[in-house]
């Protein structure tokens, strides 16, 4: 069974560097998997560490770039390597349901947790799944019946960890905005509904003086790898460990936030790949008792250029912008030239609705980034044109329970479906209730049935 909707999430943690920056074999790679060699491979399975990163998908304690077995199936990594067997999106050395594939000859060179994709696997936006039989109704009237994916979608959150944000010795204060913040990111990242998703995250400023704060390297790779929120256990240990301080170079975290983005949208061209920047203040630094850039053009109007060159790059990369605290609003430069209209400013007057708003705000994100669209099937039986009055949807959980969704034109219900235009479709798109159950289920699938005649709601 295909994995509803993928999306990808990578997590730098600049704080957390001082304390993991050993290199136990000279190769390039860190011990906490922050950066890695393009060859080096510590487990010797035949899978870069660059590829395999520093999550631990099985939580046995060990990071997948030093677990021969990183799936916990008892088959190892060597063996089932890289390719995606059941075409759901996830390699087979990170899919515990693929065991007996393992060896195959037919298995392709799929997406892995670190954004390659090659020949044979990856995912599909709104594509058949060709291995698995679809789950329909038993009604005789059912001419056909296909599965279909969500679009995969790549979430790499770049995080603001200056000094504001909490230091009391530089005039933050934690209540206001650290822990609030801190805990809508832990809600987000635990929210049954984010599991589908592949996520990454990075910190910013980070450790060190403002060479190292202002330098774009130490921003265009993520402390824990891209990896599905399925097991957020290393994002929520990253941010317990992760301490506020220093000042705003968003000019350089941006680019660097973008650069590791772009590798990903390259490597994974049916996926959507997004930025989102969490910030609580302007780009800058207090050096000397004044507010200055402390970075070449870091300042708004270059962040908002760097967003638009990748807003209309091929691929084209969106940013969305969170505001932490007042007066912000000059942030809506970057997330108009981002492609994402207006920031969203999130108050700090009280703790609690700053969490309740900002946990808003990732959830319109991630809605907008796995949009609820899918392919209208082909028409059964050779027929030239599909009977638009005679299609039905269906939601497929992991243990093939069906629910049945009705169409609702206005998607007043929300627990249906609608054409993205009746008279001439092209789109089946899920109404809001319907959407998040389909986002919330890991193992699951939508099934489009053509021949009966459309159930509505009334």
């Amino acid at each position: 069974m295909r994995k509803l909707h993928y999306l990808v999430l990578g997590l730098g943690l600049a704080a957390a560097a001082a304390n993991c920056s050993s290199d136990e074999q000279d190769d390039g790679a860190q011990n906490n998997g922050n950066t890695t060699s393009a060859t080096a491979d510590y487990d010797n399975d035949g899978i870069p560490d660059s590829e395999e990163g520093s999550g631990d998908y099985d939580h046995d304690g060990i990071p997948n770039m030093r677990d021969e077995d990183s799936d916990g199936d008892d088959v190892p990594d060597s063996v089932e390597g890289t390719g995606d067997s059941d075409g759901n999106g996830s390699p087979d050395y990170l899919d515990p349901g693929v065991q007996s594939y393992a060896g195959s000859s037919d298995a392709g060179t799929g997406g892995t947790d670190s954004g390659t994709t090659g020949s044979g696997g990856g995912g599909n936006v709104a594509n058949t799944n060709p291995d698995a039989t679809p789950v329909g109704t038993d009604a005789a009237c059912v001419e056909s019946v296909e599965s279909q994916t969500l679009a995969p979608a790549n979430l790499i959150i770049m995080y603001d960890k200056s000094g504001s944000m909490g230091n009391v010795n530089e005039g933050g204060d934690p209540e206001a905005r650290w822990i609030p913040v801190k805990e809508a990111m832990v809600a987000f990242f635990t929210d049954p509904a984010s599991a589908s998703l592949d996520a990454a995250l990075q910190f910013f400023p980070a450790d060190g003086d403002l060479a190292a704060a202002c330098d774009v390297t130490e921003y265009d790779h993520m402390i824990v790898a891209m990896q599905s929120l399925a097991h957020p256990d290393y994002f929520l240990e990253m941010l317990d460990r992760t301490e506020p301080g220093g000042g705003t170079p968003t000019l350089p975290a941006l680019q660097g936030a973008i650069q590791y983005a772009t590798s990903i949208a390259e490597a994974r061209p049916d996926h959507k790949t997004v930025v989102v920047l969490v910030t609580d203040g302007l780009p800058g630094f207090y050096i000397a008792g004044e507010f200055q850039p402390g970075c070449t053009n870091n300042d708004v109007s270059h962040v908002a250029e760097v967003a638009s060159a990748a807003y209309l790059g091929d691929p084209s990369i969106p940013t969305y912008v969170i505001g932490i605290g007042e007066a912000l609003d000059n942030l809506n430069q970057i997330a108009a030239a981002g492609g994402t209209g207006e920031a969203t400013i999130v108050p700090v007057d009280d703790p609690t609705q700053t969490r309740e708003i900002l946990l808003q705000a990732l959830e319109v994100i991630r809605a907008s980034s796995i949009p609820c669209e899918l392919d209208l099937p082909p028409p059964p039986g050779g027929a030239l044109v599909l009977d638009a009055s005679k299609v039905n949807v269906n939601l497929v959980s992991e243990n093939d329970e069906l629910e049945e969704l009705g169409y609702d034109e206005g998607c007043a219900d929300g627990s249906g479906w609608r054409y993205d235009n009746r008279e001439a479709p092209t789109k089946i798109i899920l109404c809001e209730d319907a959407c998040a159950a389909a986002q919330g289920e890991i193992h699951g699938s939508v099934t489009i049935e053509v021949g009966c005649v459309t159930r509505t709601i009334t």
